[in-house]
């Protein structure tokens, strides 16, 4: 990841885009979406040991979670009940951070950082009992 958001700097310099102010919250988004992957990866991994045929599923329910997650989509686009279901995806909040530094170059928003960080202890403290 670290590899594509230095291609989007470069891009973003070449055209004369000026950058430097998303670069910290993408880097503190970058880390909180590692925590979050690697929090998923010990769940998975831990239940794919006990159910062998989990490997199979998790590749679908990846997919689905692809195009349940608002990334190539503003949530504006979707009806505000949509809102609520798409607030539960741990991902839309990371996503939205992103979104929010890069593309409207405001801050962060709190909930979202805080959202994040509560999936990754919940994702640990479920792995590791």
């Amino acid at each position: 990841m670290l590899i594509e958001l230095s291609v989007l700097a470069a891009y973003l310099l070449g055209t004369g885009h000026m950058m430097l102010q998303w670069i910290p919250p993408v880097l503190l988004t970058v880390a909180l979406q590692a925590l979050f992957v690697f929090g998923l990866a010990m769940l998975l991994s831990v239940v794919a040991v006990y159910f062998r045929d989990m490997e199979h599923l998790i590749g679908i329910l990846l997919k689905v979670w692809f195009y349940a997650t608002p990334i190539f989509y503003p949530l504006s686009l979707l009806h505000h009940n949509a809102h609520r279901i798409i607030a539960l995806n741990p991902l839309s909040g990371i996503i939205a951070m992103f979104q929010s530094a890069v593309v409207s170059s405001s801050s962060i928003d709190s909930l979202s950082l805080y959202a994040a960080l509560a999936w990754f202890v919940a994702l640990m403290s479920t792995a590791v009992y």
